[in-house]
């Protein structure tokens, strides 16, 4: 072998080596000379090819790796820069104003029970304004402020009314907003209450539950080939089981609902005083007569759905079958039958709409036709779906293959439940 050939091929090797472990295991075990250079050699170029490939790779993943951090510190960077520009903390706040408003704009009032989105603009010495985060382009995170409110709860940039009209004082939700870092900087608002919209008075009664899934069918056992080398039959797959029947949803209660006329002393003029009434709780609303109204819900609990039957067990392959010890080619034992699919549970009855009684005072009862009632009966449960059938089992596969089993059948699926009975008429009465 010549100098070159055996330089070159002493390189590959080194190369491989370097590049490859596995290689350096096998070539370190032989001796240094032409022939085994001249044998290995090839076995070093792929080594060589495989170790750079290997080097490749891992450069890459780690080259991504590292942009992918440098990515997040960017963003993280990206983050604080957008914190330090809109945060409260050592800047000199010169006023804070207050606006209220929803999605279809800004509001003068708040109904009990509704909610609003709170904004606060900080203005600077330097005249430039910071808004917080929420209906507009803000970003000056809630954290910079403490509020309070009288009437109702704040969180996370929106303010709720409380429900209950008898917690507010002189009709009024009241919010006062002070910067953390410098509690001297604050801005108070107060909305009036508004009592002219269409309450709404509801009692649902429970829905049922579900009904539960049918079980899975056992997959059946694959054959075994006999000692004369033919194949034995596979076991059939096991039926699912029948999904469960839903709950029925209950009755509702019997509901009552007072009204008064008053007249307000804030507002000066009248109001009604409404107290609703049904399983062992009580309500009190207050609506304004002209524009206001109440709409009352007593409805029975819907049906639970039907439980999915369960699905059939696929039936297990015959033997595959082989030569036996004479010589002859044994036969593939025959598949064996897929489980039928459960059946679906049926689903649950709804429950029946309950009674309503409506007392008003003689002074009210001229406002009769701004309630209105609706006591259905509760939604029927659906059917739960039919489980699958279990698939066939494959026949063994020798010279003379045996029968592929057959397919179970799918379940049958549940049948809705009953829709529940509508309430009674709502009974008016004026005392």
């Amino acid at each position: 072998m010549s100098v070159r050939p055996r330089l070159l091929a002493s390189l590959a090797i080194s190369a491989g080596l370097f590049f490859n472990p596995m290689a350096s295991s096998v070539v370190q075990a032989q001796d240094i000379d032409g022939e085994t250079i001249k044998s290995y050699a090839p076995y070093a170029a792929i080594a060589v090819l495989l170790g750079g490939a290997y080097m490749i790779g891992k450069v890459r993943k780690n080259k991504a790796a590292a942009k992918a951090e440098e990515e997040r510190i960017a963003e993280a960077e990206r983050e604080a820069e957008l914190a330090q520009q809109w945060t409260l903390e050592g800047k000199d706040v010169s006023a804070l104003e207050l606006r209220v408003a929803t999605s279809d704009g800004p509001v003068e009032q708040i109904a009990p029970g509704s909610s609003v989105v709170l904004v606060v603009v900080a203005t600077l010495a330097d005249g430039s304004e910071l808004e917080s985060y929420g209906l507009g382009e803000g970003h000056t995170p809630w954290s910079d402020y403490t509020v309070v409110v009288d009437g109702g709860e704040f969180s996370n940039g929106t303010l709720s009314a409380n429900g209950d009209p008898r917690t507010f004082t002189d009709h009024t939700v009241r919010f006062t907003v002070s910067n953390v870092h410098d509690p001297s900087d604050t801005a108070s608002l107060q909305l009036p209450v508004n009592y002219k919209t269409d309450f709404v008075a509801q009692s649902w009664a429970n829905s049922g539950s579900s009904g539960d899934w049918g079980r899975e069918g056992t997959h059946g056992r694959d054959g075994s080939d006999d000692d004369e080398g033919s194949g034995g039959p596979g076991s059939n797959g096991g039926d699912g089981g029948n999904g469960q029947t839903g709950g029925s949803g209950a009755h509702a209660s019997s509901m009552s609902v007072d009204v008064q006329l008053v007249t307000d002393p804030t507002f000066g003029r009248e109001l009604l005083e409404v107290t609703v009434q049904v399983g062992g709780g009580e309500r009190f609303y207050m609506i304004d007569p002209d524009g206001g109204s109440m709409t009352i819900y007593n409805r029975g609990g819907s049906g639970g759905s039907g439980g999915p039957g369960g699905r059939g067990g696929n039936g297990g392959d015959g033997g595959r079958g082989r030569n036996s010890s004479s010589g002859v080619r044994g036969q593939g034992g025959n598949g064996a039958d897929g489980g039928n699919g459960g059946d679906g549970g049926d689903g649950g009855d709804g429950g029946n709409g309950g009674a309503v009684t409506i007392t008003f005072s003689k002074a009210a009862a001229k406002y009769q036709d701004q309630f209105h009632v609706y006591n259905g009966g509760g939604s029927a449960g659906s059917g739960g779906n039919g489980g699958y059938n279990g698939s066939p089992g494959m026949g063994g596969s020798a010279y003379d293959s045996g029968d592929q089993g057959r397919q179970g059948e799918s379940g049958r699926s549940g049948q809705s439940g009953r829709d529940g009975q509508d309430g009674p008429p709502p009974v008016i009465k004026v005392r």
